[in-house]
C-alpha cells in the first residue's frame, strides 16, 4: 500500500511538470522517494518546505521531471526573493539571485537551451544584474527576438534596447549603432502598437505605448540636444549613394525617426529634413 501512495505522489508531480523522458538517475528508487516527498509537500502547498526535496532530487536525478526547475523557481523568485528584500537582507537577496540565474543555466543543460528559458535568463540578467551581463543580454535577447519574430512581448523589446544602452553608456559602441537599434525595435513596436489599435484592444495598445515611451526616454537619455540631430541628418546626407533605390530606403529609414525625434526634443527646425523630403519626391516613381 505505501509503495502505490508512493508512487501516486511520484505520478502527481510529475504531470505537473513538463517531461521530456524520465530519467531516474543511477539510483531510480532513491530518486523516486525523493519526488515522492517533494509531491507531498508541494502537493500541500508547503512550497518552502519542498525545497530540500527538491534538491535531493535535483543531486539524484537532474532530468527526472523538469518541474523541479520552474517550481524551485518560484519559491527562489515569488517568495523567498520578497521575504530577504522585506528584511533587508542584501546577501541572501544576491545568493538567491545567484541561484536563479544557476537554476537556469542548470534547466538548459538538462532540457535542452528553448527560447522561453534564453528570454527567462536574458530578462533576469537585465532585472537584476544589467550593470555586469548587459552584453550577455543583448546577445541572449536578440537572439530571442529573432526567433520569436511577431510574437516577441513588448518586456523583451525594452530589456533588449536597455541593454543596448548600457553598451553606448560605457562606450562600447557609438551613436550610429545605438540609432540602428532604437530604429530597429521602435518599427517593431509601432507595427504592434498600430496592430492592437486596429484590433479593438485597448491593454494591449497601452503596453506597447509604455514600451515606446521607454524607449524614447532610453534614446533621449544618450542623444538629447537638436545639435546631435542635425549632425546625424547631416552624416546621412552626406552618406547617401547615388542610386535612387538604395538612397529612398535610406531616407525612408531616417526620415521618420529624424522628424520624431525633432518633436520630441521639440528642435526650432532640422534644415536637412527639408533637403530629405525633396530627394524622397525626387527618388519616388512617380517624380520621374
Amino acid at each position: 500500500m505505501m509503495k502505490k501512495l508512493m508512487f501516486l505522489l511520484f505520478a502527481g508531480v510529475i504531470s505537473a511538470g513538463t517531461v521530456k523522458a524520465q530519467d531516474f538517475g543511477e539510483n531510480p528508487e532513491e530518486c523516486k522517494k525523493h519526488l515522492s516527498n517533494y509531491g507531498v509537500r508541494w502537493n500541500a502547498k508547503q512550497y518552502v518546505e519542498a525545497v530540500p526535496f527538491i534538491q535531493k532530487v535535483y543531486n539524484t536525478c537532474p532530468k527526472a521531471d523538469e518541474g523541479i526547475y520552474t517550481n524551485l523557481r518560484y519559491v527562489y523568485k515569488s517568495l523567498l526573493l520578497p521575504e530577504a528584500k522585506k528584511a533587508g537582507d542584501e546577501a541572501r537577496q544576491a545568493e538567491l539571485l545567484d541561484s536563479l540565474l544557476w537554476l537556469t543555466d542548470k534547466h538548459m543543460e538538462h532540457f535542452g537551451e528553448t527560447t522561453k528559458l534564453k528570454m527567462q535568463k536574458g530578462v533576469d540578467l537585465m532585472q537584476y544584474k544589467a550593470k555586469d551581463e548587459y552584453n550577455a543580454a543583448f546577445e541572449m535577447l536578440g537572439d530571442v527576438m529573432e526567433e520569436m519574430g511577431e510574437e516577441t512581448p513588448y518586456y523583451v523589446v525594452v530589456y533588449y534596447f536597455q541593454s543596448a544602452f548600457y553598451k553606448r553608456k560605457n562606450k562600447e559602441v557609438e551613436n550610429d549603432f545605438f540609432i540602428d537599434e532604437y530604429m530597429k525595435v521602435s518599427d517593431f513596436v509601432t507595427a504592434k502598437k498600430e496592430a492592437a489599435a486596429e484590433a479593438g484592444d485597448e491593454e494591449t495598445e497601452k503596453a506597447w505605448t509604455q514600451t515606446e515611451q521607454q524607449l524614447m526616454k532610453l534614446l533621449t537619455a544618450v542623444i538629447n540636444d537638436c545639435k546631435d540631430i542635425n549632425r546625424i541628418a547631416e552624416t546621412v546626407k552626406s552618406e547617401l549613394p547615388e542610386d535612387c533605390e538604395e538612397k529612398a530606403k535610406i531616407l525612408d529609414k531616417y526620415h521618420g525617426f529624424i522628424k520624431a525625434f525633432t518633436k520630441h526634443l521639440e528642435c526650432d527646425s532640422v534644415p536637412a529634413l527639408e533637403e530629405f523630403a525633396m530627394m524622397q519626391f525626387e527618388c519616388a516613381p512617380t517624380a520621374k
